[in-house]
């Protein structure tokens, strides 16, 4: 079944290709569309489930996001005609240690790709910021609200956000920026909460939270997928910042149960009280109105049903991951 009615192909470049997000988008395209996916990523090989698709229909990357004229080469003979920007360090560390790397992955990389694409006339470009930008703001977070920076990550990400906005008004770049709450799902980081949990769960181990009182907003990978699709098609996004999530708050404590219920586990749910990050917002989920009007777009999984999914995954697929 093809997306949205459409006909035809596009040619698309996904930056951060071998991320988990980035992994389910190109599964999506290469099952439901007849796109050329341009594969970009810091990692040498894309999973060996895409031995078998035609190499005209995907090719792989490496590059470095930081390195202008490597990002530049690669824009110049792929020639696309969309950019799904999801490439960048993510690490939610509060100390000096991670201001370069995140500096360079995720402005310098972010400034890099929008200058090589300046001028090839690119139809979308779609950022993945975040919704720590929000910082210790009320909840549910809305996109007019004020960003509250608290971490080296989120003060990066706003700033590619700013520099998506300039090249919109100085050079016409049809930016599309995504804030994204707490995704998970399918290929996703063992070292991620979430994983984290379903791993001990399946293996009988205890399950460390630091504090199962905070509130998240959890989004299933899939709906994620559907959105960055949305922002392809949507001339109401441009230049347009929109939340993308599950809209609701659930305690932490309540997802880890929820895991160990659906496998059955035995392992204990154990609270560390103390151990949360500086300036870590209790509450944190958002409005996904916007979404709905400029995307069409509303989540379709619900928590119960993406852990189960999940779950499933990491049982079959703990090795690859």
């Amino acid at each position: 079944m093809k997306l949205s009615g459409r006909s035809g192909s596009r040619h698309i470049l996904v930056t951060g290709a071998t991320g988990f997000i980035g992994l389910n988008l190109i599964d999506k395209l290469l099952k439901d569309t007849n796109d050329y996916i341009y594969a970009l990523s810091n990692r040498q090989y894309l999973p060996n489930i895409y031995k078998d698709i035609p190499p005209n229909r995907l090719k792989s990357y490496l590059g470095d996001l930081s390195d202008f004229k490597s990002i530049r080469r690669i824009v110049t003979e792929t020639k696309p005609e969309y950019v799904v920007h999801l490439g960048g360090m993510v690490d939610l560390d509060r100390s000096h240690k991670v201001v370069i790397s995140c500096v360079e992955s995720n402005i310098k990389g972010t400034v890099n790709l929008l200058e090589s694409i300046r001028g090839l006339g690119v139809k979308r470009f779609v950022f993945c910021s975040t919704t720590e930008v929000y910082g210790e703001r009320d909840a549910p977070f809305v996109e007019t609200q004020e960003a509250d920076v608290i971490s080296p990550y989120s003060i990066t990400k706003l700033s590619g956000e700013m520099f998506c906005r300039l090249y919109f008004k100085l050079y016409g770049v049809p930016a599309v920026i995504l804030r994204l709450s707490n995704i998970y799902g399918p290929w996703q980081k063992k070292q991620r909460l979430i994983p984290m949990i379903i791993l001990a769960a399946l293996k009988g181990e205890d399950i460390l939270l630091d504090s199962g009182d905070r509130i998240k907003d959890f989004c299933y990978v899939s709906d994620v997928v559907e959105a960055l699709l949305g922002s392809l098609d949507s001339d109401k996004a441009i230049n347009e910042i929109i939340n993308i999530g599950s809209g609701k708050g659930v305690e932490i404590r309540v997802v880890a149960e929820a895991v160990v219920k659906e496998t059955n586990s035995g392992s204990k749910i154990i609270l560390r009280q103390g151990m949360s990050r500086a300036l870590e917002n209790k509450v944190c989920y958002c409005d996904c109105n916007k979404a709905q009007e400029t995307l069409g777009w509303t989540p379709k999984v619900d928590l119960k049903k993406g852990l189960r999914s999940t779950i499933q995954w990491y049982e079959l697929n703990t090795e690859k991951i």
